[in-house]
């Protein structure tokens, strides 16, 4: 039987792998058009606790069905192992879906996924002050204020009207990029367990962690009649796509092509987020919005760049 945990070797992505890429950018994206219509009618932990628990059924049932196709899974085991996997279902799904919910009641969709687009930014400041291998270089730092250019340009000053809401929204969400850093760190610590397994052990940590935040904050619905069907339809999105078939295309393909290819998505996540926004929520489109998009897309190059020249370095020094 195949071990999932444990891949041979990584290959050249194929044509296949390129357009699973680009179907995993496109529903991380349209998770943000999901999250804007889900929270007109539930509250910010609801659409947390539902994207979760729904999406770790999904996984759950993948696992569970590993067997019939001759591959073997394995849970992670130690106490120090569960114990990272708290902190990670806290920190990569329960607190930032969380904080992104809140912060899209007061921030479009385009924007978030603007900012989401910029999440390998913040990883810069992180890594260098956690990590001896990942030091800003020049291109990083480069990266990082070009980024944040782009960010500045997207966000409409204009008027005073929910400025102040809008700017706490834009904090929230940015927050949460800092929880995925700081979660990708520790996830970069586990010694065991198969990708699928600790992905599907994490949605269930985070499912258990929401129910006691959910009922103390009361942010469950008390009257499901007057809850529109495109809210509720919209939950279900989240927690079947973005939170479940996007795990599971994540993890096939870090397996697949390595964890440095599958970043590729991340470029495409922005674009995609600001057409759909219009096309499915009529949010304007506007050069402001074409500028920053491009500032940031130049961004995410410049930082691949930085890479290329350090592992260059790295390998000149070996």
């Amino acid at each position: 039987m195949a071990n999932s945990s444990i891949p041979k070797s990584i290959s050249a992505p194929s044509a296949i792998d390129i357009g699973l890429i680009l179907l995993c950018a496109l529903i991380w994206a349209s998770a943000f058009i999901g999250i804007k219509i889900a929270v007109v009618d539930f509250q910010p932990i609801m659409v947390a606790f539902s994207r979760v628990s729904i999406g770790s059924l999904l996984l759950f049932f993948y696992v569970w069905l590993q067997p019939l196709f001759k591959r073997q899974t394995s849970w992670p085991t130690g106490r120090a192992n569960w114990v990272k996997l708290c902190f990670i279902a806290i920190l990569y799904t329960a607190v930032p879906f969380s904080l992104i919910s809140w912060g899209q009641q007061y921030v479009s969709a385009s924007l978030t996924s603007i900012i989401m687009g910029s999440s390998p930014l913040i990883g810069f400041i992180i890594a260098h002050f956690t990590t001896r291998d990942e030091k800003l270089n020049r291109y990083k730092f480069m990266a990082l204020i070009t980024g944040l250019l782009g960010v500045y340009l997207a966000v409409d000053f204009s008027g005073n009207e929910g400025l102040t809401s809008g700017i706490w929204g834009i904090i929230a969400i940015f927050a949460a990029l800092i929880c995925y850093s700081v979660s990708g760190l520790i996830t970069r610590s586990l010694t065991n367990g198969s990708t699928e397994n600790i992905s599907a052990a994490v949605l269930g940590l985070a499912t258990m962690f929401l129910i006691p935040a959910l009922f103390i904050s009361g942010q469950y619905p008390s009257d499901f009649d007057n809850l529109s069907n495109d809210a509720i339809w919209a939950l279900i999105y989240l927690g079947l796509f973005p939170t479940g078939v996007a795990y599971l295309i994540r993890f096939h393909l870090i397996l697949k092509i390595g964890f440095t290819a599958f970043l590729t998505s991340i470029f495409f996540i922005p674009i995609f987020g600001v057409f759909l926004s219009a096309l499915l929520l009529g949010e304007e489109l506007t050069m402001k919005i074409f500028l920053a998009l491009s500032i940031l897309v130049a961004s995410l190059f410049i930082s691949r760049l930085g890479n290329k020249k350090l592992k260059q370095k790295r390998a000149g020094q070996a």
